[in-house]
């Protein structure tokens, strides 16, 4: 099946379907929530129909500025019976269901029919439709290319949401799946509403105190490793403290940790509450990251992935870090 084929598959699914349910990863970044948005405005602009949203967890406040942010439920149990009643569910920028942690269970449980769209490697098999494109830059991406498959209207609320995903995943156009497809894309939303000054400022540019104090003991804490080609950032729980930081303020932070001369690897680990460490990859492109992520049990892209441990020492989770990046070099 094509992509026009599985597009026209999607309509047809939507047309038949009265209980439509959006799902997105946890800790969901711009793509994710970017994507749910466009999707759900979609559905009602162009087949008059509802949807509902939900992600596990919350929305990092510097997304909140999109339109709808406010209706995307946090997953419980009240949401868990819609899911097991759905008629459809889509699945965004994700491909496998742990990645929505309890209401995985959930989804996998409905007898819905389960579309998936992202574009990351290495799928699980859950879904009964699969739009998947791993050179894609974005799930955004792939919303776009499905809205404009099936001669979708665009108005500003679905082209901010969609300029978002799109900006956010590929590191504001710099990254190395940016192509003159992505400008194209861009360039439509921009016609269509987007607005770049709006969407750039709210992600970017309004970070809190607080946020801004534990950037300065994130850039305290960088050290370099095998002869300056590694670079590891690091954030305690004492360090959000002491900030009177949260998780969300640490967003972007990782890029820094690139930004050091002669650095082909930076990594950001943070440390959580009960014994959790969130661990962020990122590379120049030389070299993939995606092979040390899936050490620690988490995957992502070649040169932008990221992991979850949970109850072990934030100094031996760092040197195991620095052991398997050095293979890298080698």
């Amino acid at each position: 099946m094509n992509f026009t084929e599985k597009a026209l598959t999607i309509s047809e699914k939507i047309e038949k379907s009265y209980n439509i349910i959006i799902t997105s990863h946890v800790s969901p970044d711009g793509d994710a929530i970017g994507s749910m948005l466009a999707l759900h405005f979609f559905i009602k602009k162009h087949f008059n129909k509802k949807s509902k949203m939900f992600i596990h967890g919350g929305i990092n406040n510097n997304l909140k500025f999109l339109e709808g942010c406010d209706t995307i439920l946090r997953y419980d149990d009240r949401v868990m019976e819609d899911i097991i009643g759905a008629d459809l569910i889509f699945v965004l920028d994700l491909n496998d269901l742990s990645r929505l942690k309890d209401a995985g269970d959930a989804v996998a449980m409905s007898n819905a029919y389960k579309i998936m769209i992202d574009h990351h490697l290495e799928p699980k098999e859950f879904a009964d439709l699969e739009l998947l494109d791993t050179d894609a830059t974005s799930t955004g991406e792939l919303i776009w290319v499905l809205i404009d498959a099936l001669k979708g209207k665009y108005d500003k609320r679905i082209s901010n949401a969609l300029y978002t995903a799109i900006m956010t995943d590929t590191g504001s156009f710099r990254f190395d799946r940016t192509t003159a497809e992505t400008h194209y894309i861009v360039a439509k939303l921009l016609e269509n509403g987007a607005d770049p000054v709006k969407c750039y400022d709210e992600i970017y540019n309004q970070k809190t105190v607080q946020a801004l104090k534990l950037l300065g003991m994130s850039l305290a804490n960088i050290d370099l490793y095998n002869q300056g080609r590694i670079s590891i950032m690091s954030l305690r729980k004492s360090d959000f403290d002491k900030a009177d930081a949260i998780e969300d303020d640490t967003e972007g932070f990782v890029a820094n940790t690139l930004s050091v001369k002669g650095v082909e690897v930076g990594v950001l680990i943070t440390e959580r509450e009960k014994g959790e460490l969130r661990i962020s990859f990122r590379s120049k492109g030389k070299y993939s990251v995606r092979e040390a992520a899936a050490k620690f049990g988490g995957g992502g892209h070649k040169f932008a992935a990221g992991a979850r441990t949970l109850n072990q020492e934030f100094d031996d989770v760092k040197n195991n870090i620095i052991y398997e990046l050095d293979k890298l070099f080698i």
